[in-house]
């Protein structure tokens, strides 16, 4: 993969989730905040997009600008046709290209047997790990370790 970042740059996150597990999203955008103060990450985030502007132009907009695309996987996630139309065609058709690095993050439980970035290393690494089966204190570790491995991944690609 082609380095995406140059230095000086911060490397631009879209985070690609169902509705209902935007309190997700957003308590993994807050563990990330580190990597925003050190200048390292920008999200590109729907809530940003202006009132009355065309949320599917955006949103494609977003998906084409970002370097990294966080897909947070769950059954909500799997089931949602707008994401599977756009989200996840933008993503892997990137990907694909050695354009973006696009990294599964096993939210709840679901299978994702057949989909386009099954065969991607997903976070948490364990293989049938999904951060939403632990206990609220385990899960909290799980997630740190997921947000710190996402910062290793930014760290490469700015260096």
């Amino acid at each position: 993969m082609k380095q995406l970042a140059a230095r000086g740059q911060t490397v631009s996150i879209f985070t690609a989730y169902a509705a209902e597990d935007k309190a997700f999203a957003d308590k993994l955008k807050k563990k990330m905040k580190y990597l925003v103060r050190q200048h390292k990450v920008h999200f590109l985030d729907r809530a940003a997009i202006k009132i009355g502007t065309d949320v599917e132009k955006n949103m494609k907009a977003y998906l084409n600008e970002a370097q990294i695309i966080l897909l947070l996987l769950s059954d909500e996630f799997l089931a949602c046709d707008e994401i599977h139309e756009r989200d996840l065609k933008i993503a892997v058709e990137r990907h694909t290209a050695g354009e973006i690095q696009v990294i599964p993050i096993k939210y709840s439980s679901c299978v994702y047997e057949g989909y386009a970035f099954e065969h991607l290393q997903s976070l948490p690494r364990d293989a049938n790990v999904f951060i939403n089966s632990y206990e609220e204190r385990k899960k909290e570790q799980v997630l740190t370790k997921v947000v710190t491995d996402i910062g290793d991944i930014v760290k490469k690609m700015l260096a």
